[in-house]
């Protein structure tokens, strides 16, 4: 009985450093996904701020868009008329092509810009996801060997219970026996 329970402490000193490894994986894993809420906040910061700059750019474009269409109601040949020379003429509509394409690019950019930091959004959600399914995974598994643990060492302890009464019936009967040789003894 002494043997099976030395066998039954040995798997419980295995099984709780098993427990310490999935105690330290699972704090691994935290930290995981702390870091990775950490990104997904930055991600919102950064998707905030590109929304403001989209609506910026796009009130830039819709002023151009309104300036271009308030002159673009006249005919070219007014519109010459109207300028002091040609090369103002000339100056003016570069001007305002040159701002409505780069308001455009510049939109187009922050449109990009914008797709990229959800779609980052998209894969650290999946990250989390997958993080958080390996701590339930690696919990359920700690809990598994706490239980068998548990049941390992709820055993030990009734072999060495057995064992003690064993020995304590041992000594009472070897203390019997001895009294009884003396009275033998004594006798003979």
């Amino acid at each position: 009985n002494n043997a099976l329970a030395q066998k039954l402490a040995g798997e419980a000193d295995s099984l709780k450093n098993k427990i310490a490894e999935y105690d330290l994986q699972l704090a691994s894993i935290d930290n995981q996904i702390n870091l990775i809420n950490v990104k997904l906040q930055q991600l919102d910061i950064e998707l905030t701020k590109a929304q403001q700059e989209l609506d910026r750019q796009k009130a830039l474009l819709k002023a151009s868009v309104q300036a271009l269409y308030k002159k673009g109601g006249a005919s070219t040949v007014e519109l010459l008329v109207g300028s002091d020379s040609f090369s103002q003429f000339i100056n003016d509509q570069t001007y305002l092509e040159k701002l409505k394409t780069g308001i455009q690019d510049s939109t187009e950019k922050v449109i990009a810009l914008k797709q990229q930091i959800q779609t980052q959004q998209v894969e650290q959600l999946e990250l989390k996801r997958q993080q958080e399914d390996a701590r339930t995974t690696a919990a359920n598994a700690r809990t598994e060997r706490q239980q068998l643990l548990n049941a390992t060492q709820g055993e030990e302890a009734k072999y060495r219970q057995v064992a003690s009464e064993i020995q304590t019936k041992q000594a009472a009967l070897l203390a019997q026996i001895v009294a009884q040789s003396r009275v033998i003894t004594n006798v003979g």
